[in-house]
């Protein structure tokens, strides 16, 4: 192992030191890097951090949940807006239909419980519940919901963002090592680095010491190992299902104990995580996998096919994601680059993982979480016009699309816009038009069917609260 002497005397709160040169999208489960493909391979340091978030994700139980309960709520949303009943125009976003009639308020408050769901599920990830999303829940305050740790004698809440990314950014620092003997201290750097990057490592190493270091990424893959996602108003599902609390917990019986292994073996690497698991009285392997297994098999998608045979390969290959590479024949191996994100987008060009899913896939997955934001209310940082609807190139930031290229289209659409054609083979396969308007017309409506306000536009509950209190007065007193 390398020795790595890390500085501890320095703590910093002020997330604006982070330069951001890269970003994960776990609900897209893709990448960005920001610079032009020819650079990537000289900057491989971010290709391969953000490369490693879906490595996260693909290798353990936590990212397949995170997987499988976004596509649910997203179906689900979609489905309640598309819903043959309303009789109503179709809306976007649905704070449109606050002022609407009864079956319209109806599905918006259907719609927006459905998002309050999918936002509770992201606590694992650190999102920021509101102080109304707060009070539904029975909770006063917010650092009730985190543990609190401290490093050199500061608190800091911990959440899960914080171990994805310390995790990610030590395996990046052994990269670099590795293939340039580049020294550790240079990419795990608090002068430069939000203290996400780099706390739950200090702390780790304050509570253990230099000489565990190794067993540092050990822990934060334990603590994405759970079967259930956390109830936030659930202090025991918390503890137990929360990577923050986990982590905590993993530390606490590390400082007692010092279970023996060897890395390069993959029964002494079950055999110790095992212990940990058991110790901390957390759920064992077999039935920590079980739930993502079994979800896969539902799935008729060559992504949930994916998910498949990454479970497979970790079962195969246990330390693939501690020590990704602990074995050089299998970190360069073919077997193990099959899994890269499913598309990851340059300054100059998209590659898409079509080795591993099928690409029009990859355009649906991609349209429906697209369009489910945008009826709840999420505005792109890509939007240019408030009152339009973004097809998925656009809201991302793919711009992939031949019409975005040639300049006829820029993504963004209304019942006005002049939507490219589409265009079929006499197989009747798709060879042109516009994504956007096709999936529409497979859900059973159109562009031209959909009243756009701004796009931008979400409901407080308190608002929507008062408009059913309002419904409600106005049945019982006709």
């Amino acid at each position: 192992m390398v020795s790595i002497k890390l500085k501890i005397d320095f703590f910093k709160d002020d997330l604006k030191l982070l330069t951001v040169n890269g970003q994960f999208f776990p609900e897209q489960m893709s990448s960005r890097l920001f610079m032009p493909k020819e650079d990537v391979a000289n900057k491989y340091q971010i290709a391969f951090h953000e490369r490693f978030h879906y490595l996260q994700y693909i290798f353990t139980p936590y990212g397949h949940m995170k997987w499988g309960a976004n596509r649910t709520y997203s179906s689900e949303i979609l489905g309640m807006w598309l819903e043959n009943n309303l009789v109503t125009k179709k809306k976007i976003p649905v704070s449109e239909y606050l002022e609407n009639n009864e079956n319209s308020i109806r599905v918006l408050c259907s719609i927006m419980m459905q998002d309050f769901a999918k936002r509770l599920s992201d606590v694992t990830d650190g999102i920021a519940l509101t102080k109304e999303e707060l009070k539904l829940l029975g909770i006063d305050n917010k650092n009730d919901l985190l543990p609190q740790i401290k490093v050199n004698g500061k608190k800091y809440l911990s959440n899960g963002l914080d171990i994805i990314e310390s995790f990610a950014k030590y395996e990046e620092a052994i990269l670099a090592f590795l293939v340039e003997n580049k020294d550790i201290n240079d990419t795990i750097n608090p002068d430069f680095l939000s203290p996400r990057y780099y706390v739950v490592l200090y702390y780790f190493v304050e509570q253990l010491g230099m000489d565990r270091l190794e067993e540092f990424p050990i822990a934060c893959e334990l603590s994405l190992c759970f079967s259930h996602l956390p109830r936030a108003n659930d202090r025991a599902s918390m503890v137990n299902y929360h990577p923050g609390w986990r982590f905590i917990k993993i530390v606490e019986f590390l400082k007692d104990n010092r279970p023996e292994y060897n890395i390069f073996e993959d029964e002494s690497f079950w055999q110790y995580t095992s212990q940990v698991l058991k110790e901390c009285q957390f759920e064992g392997w077999d039935e920590l996998w079980k739930p993502a297994e079994e979800y896969a098999k539902q799935c008729d998608l060559s992504i949930s096919q994916e998910m498949s045979r990454a479970i497979h390969y970790k079962k195969k290959h246990p330390w693939c994601l501690t020590y990704p590479m602990a074995n050089p024949k299998e970190f360069t191996g073919e077997e193990f680059n099959r899994f890269y994100p499913l598309f990851t987008i340059t300054d100059n060009e998209v590659f898409y993982n079509v080795a591993g899913v099928n690409q029009n896939e990859i355009f649906l997955e991609n349209e429906i979480q697209s369009v489910v934001n945008q009826i709840i209310g999420y505005k792109s940082k890509y939007n240019l016009y408030p009152n339009s609807i973004q097809c998925a190139d656009s809201y991302y930031g793919i711009k992939s699309c031949k019409h975005w290229i040639d300049g006829s289209c820029d993504g963004h659409l209304c019942a006005e816009s002049e939507v490219p054609k589409l265009v079929m083979d006499d197989n009747s396969n798709i060879i042109d038009g516009c994504m956007l308007e096709i999936c529409l017309n497979i859900w059973g409506t159109s562009i031209r069917e959909i009243e756009i306000g701004n796009t931008g536009n979400r409901i407080e509950f308190s608002k929507l609260a008062s408009k059913v209190k309002e419904v409600k007065e106005r049945r019982e007193n006709p």
